[in-house]
């Protein structure tokens, strides 16, 4: 598991690095961690109403997901539940991505990360979208 996304993404500082030319990410994994800390810093930064959406936007892709297994789909739908206020008995895992308020981690994470990896938005991914959001700076 990919505790503490990037490590709070280093508590979201961003990753400098000094080369010349236009950068480009050295190979997929790379590409994959940069994007998490990008989505990271996204969620931490969101509005408390945004923030709200993201256990709903996780549970509704893992009940959509053929795949996904049962216990992570009974989850999926205890999460639905919570959302819709029915959280009187509720001891399923925190609805939020970010339980410290701090760092991406947990269930609902997981979830929303992988939904938002497997999207466009991570194939039309790029090294100037990454900096254009403070995730990583270039040095020349």
């Amino acid at each position: 598991m990919k505790q503490f996304i990037a490590l709070a993404i280093g508590a979201i500082a961003p990753l400098t690095l000094v080369g010349c030319g236009a950068p480009d990410f050295q190979d997929e994994a790379q590409k994959e961690q940069i994007y998490e800390a990008y989505v990271c810093r996204e969620t931490l930064q969101a509005s408390e109403s945004r923030k709200s959406t993201y256990a709903s936007e996780a549970a509704t892709h893992v009940l959509a997901d053929e795949q996904a297994s049962q216990t992570d789909k009974k989850t999926a739908l205890e999460v639905s539940m919570a959302g819709m206020g029915h959280k009187e008995g509720y001891s399923g895992p925190p609805l939020t991505t970010s339980p410290d308020g701090e760092s991406c981690y947990g269930w609902v994470w997981e979830k929303y990360f992988e939904s938002r990896r497997q999207g466009d938005e991570y194939d039309t991914f790029t090294w100037q979208d990454a900096e254009d959001a403070g995730v990583i700076e270039h040095n020349n």
